[in-house]
């Protein structure tokens, strides 16, 4: 995303920002994202690069993200144990995100799914807080593993326990500045930490 976006800002005449801000945005939802990347742009602006890249982005339908590697073998595990509900939280559509499940055949795997559709961006908490309501979790009972502080901070806002991954877009550090009470360095241990905070 960070990347595609870069381009259709330079593409709307504004000065790209630099590559370690495009970074930074992921997670986010594409509003918020293209906010932050152009915050002296007037909002009928804001909103032109953000239907220039729907409209970009509807080229690439056909690719589909990678995923980091393990992450399927470890969706299954996870999603195999009768103690626990899988759900997602994420900046993407709802349409998105089901093309990346149906493609790595994770659809079943996920008992919830909250998109920039359906609530506010991170770090608001709503996309935990509807998750939670629909399947009748509680906060303390609900762990949020993700990659960027965003999601360390939307777990933090809806009371949940946030665990940070290190292989992803934020540095370890600011993972845990945002409120990650455990850095996960390997898949392999994830289910072991989720254990303990349980």
């Amino acid at each position: 995303m960070a990347d595609e976006l870069t381009l259709v800002i330079f593409d709307c005449d504004l000065e790209p920002p630099p590559e370690e801000d495009t970074r930074r945005i992921i997670g986010l939802s594409l509003m918020e994202a293209v906010s932050r990347l152009c915050p002296d742009e007037a909002p009928e602006v804001l909103h032109r690069v953000v239907h220039e890249f729907k409209e970009t982005f509807r080229h690439y339908a056909h690719e589909t993200a990678p995923l980091f590697d393990g992450t399927q073998n470890v969706v299954r595990e996870l999603a195999r144990r009768e103690d626990m509900l899988l759900g997602i939280a994420t900046g993407k559509s709802q349409r998105g995100v089901q093309r990346l499940l149906e493609h790595y055949e994770l659809s079943a795997c996920f008992a919830n799914i909250q998109t920039a559709d359906d609530a506010p961006s991170k770090p608001h908490p709503a996309m935990i807080d509807q998750a939670m309501k629909s399947l009748g979790a509680v906060p303390h009972r609900t762990i949020m593993i993700g990659d960027t502080t965003y999601d360390m901070e939307m777990a933090g806002n809806a009371g949940a326990h946030g665990v940070g991954v290190s292989w992803g877009y934020h540095p370890s550090e600011e993972l845990t500045e945002a409120g990650a009470a455990h850095i996960v360095n390997h898949f392999r241990d994830l289910e072991a930490i989720i254990d303990r905070l349980w």
